[in-house]
């Protein structure tokens, strides 16, 4: 019969609200080729492999409540941080899309794994789009695409925007030594709750400032550039915000690009009405469902 006056082992709160929150401390590094490393987080147990692809301005700290909805199945979970983000090596390149995609290649290059998925967020979209392009299908499951850039959205390439995105070349660096970024991180990321939170906000850093400038330089012919990425038997399902903070006009405009998108490659369209542009933070539980489900089933748009 157990004592009741000897002492219980706690549980961690944040373990009991997040069950992936351990993702967060089993931490490795991915040596690439020309001797840069990739931090990695991972969680979960299983054959089958979901990595996930963050968006510009942030590291993988920020897949957390996707990660404790996952958790919950037989698979393991994989986010890493982008060259020059959280603890990941930087990069002295251009950033070029197939650069970054490389990076992710030589990522899972190194998973033991039976399938692979790929799920992306925003400029992660256009990133696996190109990785997928140049995957061993034999393993690649499919592709999750959230909210994603896309080069069919017209908005990307006018002269408003053109100018906007030039302009962030130099804000992010500026912000940085404003200490602005981790304010504007947290507006960005908000409602994201500890411990994912701090962890994301702990990669406000000089380095990461410098990556986001360098991912976002010339970022128009970036995406076009992706026009040519081969998804020819690629299961795709899209996830679609529906509203945010990019306003109305580019949030019709990006719709009807995902709905594009969706229809070129036979895909599954899902709109996520209730989620401005970060849906892994408003409807993790969607994102996770839809990973699953591409997982689980082999379907096929009408």
């Amino acid at each position: 019969m157990a004592n009741d006056s000897e002492p219980r082992a706690e549980t961690p709160v944040a373990a009991l609200a997040h069950p992936g929150a351990s993702f967060l401390t089993d931490i490795n590094h991915v040596t690439l080729p020309d001797g840069r490393t990739l931090q990695t987080y991972t969680a979960g147990k299983g054959d089958d492999v979901i990595v996930l692809e963050s968006g510009m301005g942030t590291g993988g700290a920020y897949w957390g409540l996707v990660v404790d909805e996952l958790v919950a199945h037989p698979v393991r979970v994989v986010a890493y941080d982008r060259a020059g983000y959280g603890g990941s090596s930087p990069a002295t390149d251009a950033r070029r899309v197939e650069d970054l995609a490389n990076d992710l290649l030589a990522l899972v290059a190194t998973l033991d794994a039976r399938r692979i998925l790929l799920v992306g967020h925003s400029w992660g979209g256009p990133i696996l789009r190109v990785a997928a392009s140049k995957l061993d299908q034999s393993r690649l499951v499919g592709l999750l695409l959230v909210d994603p850039s896309d080069e069919l959205c017209p908005f990307y390439f006018t002269r408003k925007m053109t100018f906007l995105l030039w302009l962030g070349t130099y804000l992010y660096i500026v912000y940085y030594y404003l200490g602005m970024l981790p304010k504007m991180a947290r507006g960005m990321l908000d409602p994201l709750p500890e411990p994912y939170m701090s962890a994301a906000l702990a990669g406000c850093t000089k380095a990461a400032a410098r990556a986001s400038s360098m991912e976002v330089a010339n970022i128009g012919s970036k995406l076009r550039s992706c026009e040519t990425a081969d998804l020819s038997g690629v299961r795709v399902t899209l996830i679609s915000a529906g509203g945010g903070e990019m306003g109305q006009e580019m949030r019709d405009a990006l719709t009807a690009a995902h709905k594009q998108r969706v229809e070129r490659v036979k895909g599954r369209f899902v709109h996520a009405e209730k989620s401005p542009h970060n849906v892994n933070v408003h409807e993790p539980a969607l994102v996770a469902s839809e990973a699953m489900m591409l997982l689980g089933q082999d379907w096929r748009a009408d």
